[in-house]
């Protein structure tokens, strides 16, 4: 019940049972029915500054009228402890360094391809609706939409010369070189829905901490790469007189690119699966919303061009594809609100 004061009021009987005896008298034995004024304020659904203004001895029971009194009615407000078990919102935001790695390009090397790539990790982020559903004060299973981005580059330095003798149109034999300068952007967009657990410790309103882990399920919506620099190819005749040993004729099939600035989109079928993980501090905003900072990692299980039977080397030999797998390691900022 409201009080004029603008505070709320509400009564509680409580029977107390007093005894003892004092200098030599009979010992006092008597229940007292009591009942308790109490106020409090009201913000929201949160309840706060509870105070008890008067105790009374009760001649009659609670809400029980007799003549010449009027009913006092219980309060139809219901009091509950603040707790996090039900249903949650949450926007999440994360900022990384990711990193697609290609055992087709990464298992590379001179010695035994004569040729090598360097790849570079490059930054992504993500930013999600999340749902939660608290099964206690510190138990939840979350899920929602997320939107990810990952990036790398890949990067082709260098003059590089095959090991084995082709032939050309003309059946000469000669030895294919490549001559390169080239950046190769790849960035892959996915829609996600994770599936995680979630700990939180602490009670509402606490400072504490969460842990986080669980699988993310992701469908491609877009993927590109975007090669700028220089490629050229052309082949060394070692049979040929030492003056006309390399040859770069277009006749032959071979080319010289200057300038390159190409955007082209890779074609993708397929999900990715990936674990999922996050730790850090969990810090109270008011009883019903909260801020979460900490690290996360995601690691990719799952190849993402599943689809590909092979890959072809810059020289067109051609190999058994190997697993491309996506990692991400950032810093993620989450707010929630239970409703």
């Amino acid at each position: 019940m409201k009080a004029p004061e603008g505070n709320y009021y509400t009564y509680v009987d409580a029977d107390k049972f007093f005894s003892g005896s004092f200098k030599g008298k009979d010992v006092f034995r008597k229940m007292f029915p009591l009942v308790f004024k109490i106020s409090f304020n009201a913000s929201g659904k949160t309840f706060t500054g509870f105070i008890i203004n008067s105790v009374d001895i009760s001649s009659v029971k609670f809400n029980q009228t007799t003549t010449g009194n009027t009913t006092e009615k219980k309060p139809e407000i219901i009091i509950k402890p603040v707790s996090r078990k039900g249903f949650g919102m949450s926007l999440i935001g994360s900022f990384g360094q990711t990193q697609i790695n290609s055992k087709d390009i990464s298992t590379l090397t001179i010695a035994k391809d004569q040729h090598s790539w360097n790849v570079s990790p490059l930054y992504g982020y993500i930013t999600a609706l999340g749902a939660s559903y608290y099964f206690t004060d510190n138990i939840a299973v979350r899920s929602g939409l997320e939107f990810n981005t990952y990036s790398s580059k890949f990067v082709l330095s260098g003059t590089f010369t095959d090991n084995a003798l082709s032939t050309d149109i003309n059946n000469s034999k000669y030895y294919k070189i490549v001559d390169a300068n080239l950046d190769s952007l790849v960035n892959i967009n996915y829609v996600t829905v994770p599936i995680l657990f979630n700990y939180t410790s602490g009670k509402p309103g606490k400072f504490g901490f969460y842990g986080e882990a669980g699988v993310k399920i992701s469908i491609p919506v877009t993927a590109s790469h975007t090669n700028t620099g220089s490629y050229n190819f052309y082949g060394y005749y070692p049979s040929h007189p030492t003056v006309t040993q390399y040859v770069n004729l277009s006749e032959l099939g071979f080319y010289d690119k200057e300038n390159i600035n190409e955007t082209s989109k890779i074609p993708m079928k397929g999900f990715n699966l990936a674990f999922y993980g996050s730790a850090g501090i969990n810090i109270p905003l008011g009883y019903y919303s909260s801020l979460s900072i900490g690290p996360e990692v995601m690691i990719g299980l799952s190849d993402i061009f599943s689809d590909k039977k092979t890959y072809t080397d810059i020289f067109g030999r051609s190999y058994t594809h190997q697993p491309t797998k996506i990692r991400n390691f950032g810093i993620r900022i989450s707010l929630s609100y239970k409703l």
